[in-house]
């Protein structure tokens, strides 16, 4: 019944809640197949059950040895889409990669790597757990198609592990045509990634040649990012706060796409002594038809702020899932300064004398981790 309500995609919670409870009175033990069943319901249905997760998830690491390689990747994706980083599975589904190599099809290792990346999990030893999988991988790279090759490539460059020959690959200009005009979901989510891509590629493979994306195809992919999208209540009473705590709304922009394919919530901009500017007439580093036309002062710092809510964090943690660590590493290898505001230290200021004194602190770290980078 699991299987069936997540192949209809059809989220029926009380149905969901119900057989949970089933399964937990009366199943003392669960097969392999029932649970990786339940686990790939649950995360297609992005369904927490906490009993009945833990129950799978204390059982799953002492029999990885009875599944086959593509249910191993299966397990890896489910856990992935429940955003759930529950370290001694993934540590023995590194473990069991690393013994069976050689059984892995390259579309159970773009899986497998589609799930390290969404989650951020590094396993012990990883650059040569990266190394053996990638030289397995490298035989059977072309056999993936446009999506996937992209989505591996994009998911090894959020863990910092890719090779220059899948850049170029994913850089090059087969993909580009693919991507260059239409508006769907797809299309712009493949763009968007791409655009990361490249990103990493210029900031953070320093031994890269090229391809990289043309100047006309870097521009922010606004239709996925969608600007005009309601703010939520947390953006809504930040931007406020800090609007307040900076002194008025010339000294802070909102929603700014930046061609590295990240969105920062705002922006501001602060002189040698601390003091704001107005935002919008100075011109950005980045790129002269944005922004003003007054030169940067010198020694001003651009801080990016980045709202972290509830759903940028692995389920029951404080570590952000592996896209959001890489918009962290690109915006402040791109010369941003970072104001970042998580969900769990907001929601405990209750007043708005609270609330700005803890901006003012935000701020003055920000700056000072800048100053002492240099």
């Amino acid at each position: 019944m699991a299987m069936v309500l997540a192949n209809k995609n059809r989220r029926s919670v009380p149905l969901l809640r119900s057989l949970g409870y089933h399964i937990m009175q009366r199943q003392h033990e669960l097969d392999i197949q029932s649970m990786l069943r339940l686990s790939y319901s649950l995360g297609k249905l992005n369904f927490h059950h906490q009993q009945l997760l833990e129950k799978i998830l204390a059982e799953l690491p002492h029999r990885l040895a009875e599944c086959t390689p593509g249910m191993v990747a299966s397990l890896a994706k489910s856990f992935a889409f429940l955003k759930w980083l529950h370290y001694p599975l993934y540590n023995a589904i590194a473990q069991y990669t690393l013994e069976n190599l050689e059984r892995f099809k390259s579309q159970n290792l773009a899986n497998l790597l589609i799930a390290f990346a969404r989650l951020n999990y590094q396993p012990k030893n990883s650059d040569a757990f990266f190394r053996n999988v990638i030289s397995a991988l490298d035989s059977g790279i072309d056999s993936l198609n446009s999506n996937n090759l992209v989505d591996t490539v994009w998911s090894l460059a959020i863990l910092q592990q890719v090779p220059n020959q899948y850049l170029s690959k994913a850089l090059g200009p087969e993909y580009q045509e693919k991507v260059s005009e239409g508006v769907s979901y797809q299309i712009q989510s493949l763009r968007l990634k791409l655009l990361h891509i490249n990103t990493a590629a210029r900031l953070e493979c320093p031994d890269y040649q090229g391809p990289y994306l043309p100047d006309e195809f870097i521009k922010p992919a606004d239709a996925l990012i969608n600007p005009g999208r309601k703010a939520t209540a947390m953006q809504a009473a930040i931007l406020h706060s800090l609007t307040n705590t900076l002194g008025g709304e010339k000294f802070l922009r909102s929603k700014v796409l930046t061609p590295y394919g990240h969105k920062l919530d705002a922006e501001f901009l602060l002189d040698a002594d601390g003091k704001a500017l107005p935002v919008d007439e100075y011109e950005t580093f980045y790129s002269e038809k944005d922004g003003g036309t007054a030169k940067t002062p010198p020694n001003a710092k651009r801080i990016a702020v980045m709202l972290w809510e509830f759903q940028n964090y692995c389920y029951q943690s404080k570590d952000l899932l592996g896209r959001y660590e890489m918009a962290r590493r690109h915006l402040t290898k791109a010369g941003y300064a970072l104001l970042e505001i998580p969900y769990y230290e907001w929601n405990d200021l209750r007043s708005e004398w609270q609330r700005g004194a803890y901006l003012k602190d935000k701020i003055n770290k920000a700056v000072a981790a800048e100053v002492a980078k240099k």
